[in-house]
């Protein structure tokens, strides 16, 4: 590997921007392959979500819930037949434009630029005027499935801009599993990703408040799975490499700080674009990264 490295310098170049980590930013549903340490979670949500009208995902922050949702639950409910429309409420809008855009987004919509505004425009209006019913059918359209998963991320965004806004956000979404197929089963599931410390103001708005659905905890990960998040994505690499007992230290000192893993992602992502130029990963340099202390002990 490393010949081939000092003919093409510009390979090795690409290689290292070819990061298997992602630092602060959450894996996304073409990670798929880089993601690890949550199969059996991810299988266990999967399996609830597409048997439940309602699903709460919860867990501490930092625990790795969006990475989850993006990277295993959604595919996985895409390989079952399902179109997902994953929104996040980070804007004052209503729920049906955030779902317009989504819908689109998720279609590749031709449309750009203005024209892409105008169609989010025309298609978030028709929502918001229709009954429940029509309102599902149109979704249902806009997306080419009667096998919808809806989920919102971030549900806590809601709840800091007031009771009211996440009270008729909820009310909203929550009717849409009312609308049904021939034989009873709901058209569309609803999946609320929300911190744990904050689900139970959740469940005290309609219909959460008599919540009967189904619940997904997303926990600190065991040493096996923090093995497969340190080790996984550099043995996907097929050439970088660890140091002797450097993912050993790695994941003693993680397992102190069990909702650390966004600090993880910082410190391993720095280590890759600091590898040796045969693609070692080196105790020393791991070192001068977590500091004397260290921000994962």
């Amino acid at each position: 590997g490393e010949t081939i490295f000092d003919a093409w310098p510009e390979l090795r170049e690409s290689f290292v921007r070819a990061c298997p980590f992602r630092s602060l930013m959450p894996f996304e549903s073409a990670d798929g392959d880089l993601f690890c340490g949550r199969d059996e979670l991810a299988a266990e949500a999967v399996e609830k979500i597409a048997s439940n009208e309602h699903t709460i995902v919860t867990g501490a922050s930092g625990s790795g819930k969006t990475s989850l949702m993006n990277a295993a639950i959604i595919p996985g409910l895409e390989r079952q037949g399902h179109a997902v429309v994953s929104i996040r409420p980070l804007t004052q809008d209503p729920l049906w434009h955030h779902l317009a855009a989504a819908a689109l987004a998720e279609r590749a919509h031709p449309a750009f630029g203005v024209d892409r505004v105008q169609a989010e425009t025309q298609l978030a209006a028709r929502l918001a005027g229709e009954t429940v019913q029509s309102r599902v059918g149109l979704l249902c359209d806009a997306l080419g499935s009667d096998r919808i998963v809806v989920v919102v991320d971030q549900f806590e965004e809601l709840l800091r801009e007031g009771r009211q806004r996440a009270a008729g956000f909820a009310r909203e979404v929550g009717q849409l599993p009312s609308v049904r197929h021939l034989d009873g089963t709901p058209r569309v599931r609803v999946v609320i990703v929300i911190r744990e410390d904050l689900e139970a103001e959740l469940r005290t708005l309609p219909p959460y408040d008599s919540f009967g659905g189904a619940a997904v905890f997303v926990g600190p990960l065991s040493t096996a799975q923090l093995r497969a998040v340190v080790e996984g994505p550099i043995l996907r690499s097929g050439f970088a490499r660890y140091e002797d007992m450097l993912v050993d230290r790695i994941i003693d000192e993680v397992r102190t700080q069990p909702y650390s893993l966004p600090v993880l992602e910082v410190l391993l992502t720095a280590l890759w674009e600091r590898q040796d130029p045969d693609g070692l990963l080196r105790h020393s340099i791991y070192q001068k990264l977590n500091g004397a202390a260290g921000p994962l002990v």
